[in-house]
């Protein structure tokens, strides 16, 4: 099931139901399972692409590490914080139609960024 479609589902039952906590976790739950399964196609060509490339760029693995890490960290902050900030509008009654994108693309583009040099700054050795 795409991430979209899942993630109104989850809108459209905690707007219906606001007092039933455990419901809501464990749709956030099925939501963080669906990003985890969108995010194969990403996790596996990935690698793919640098074995291929391997024989030409043997030396160049690190790099390969800190791009994957890199989206798989981005990816599953940006499905968290999808199913949250809304949430958390919602919360402090605001319209999370309105608002929730700009937090959504601000905290995708920290996250991103910090994750991309924190694996080049840790593998920093590797990739000279």
């Amino acid at each position: 099931m795409d991430t979209t479609a899942l993630e109104s589902m989850f809108r459209a039952y905690v707007a219906e139901h606001p007092g039933d906590a455990a419901r809501a976790l464990e749709a956030l739950s099925a939501q963080d399972a669906a990003a985890l399964v969108g995010d194969l196609p990403t996790r596996s060509v990935a690698p793919v692409l640098g074995r291929t490339r391997r024989r030409r760029c043997s030396d160049r693995w690190a790099l390969m590490v800190v791009i994957v890490g890199a989206m798989i960290v981005n990816t599953r902050a940006a499905g968290l914080s999808g199913a949250l900030i809304p949430l958390a509008l919602r919360a402090a009654g605001r319209d999370p139609a309105q608002s929730s994108s700009i937090f959504l693309t601000t905290v995708t583009d920290i996250v991103g960024f910090a994750a991309f040099l924190g694996f080049a700054s840790g593998l920093m050795s590797a990739l000279e």
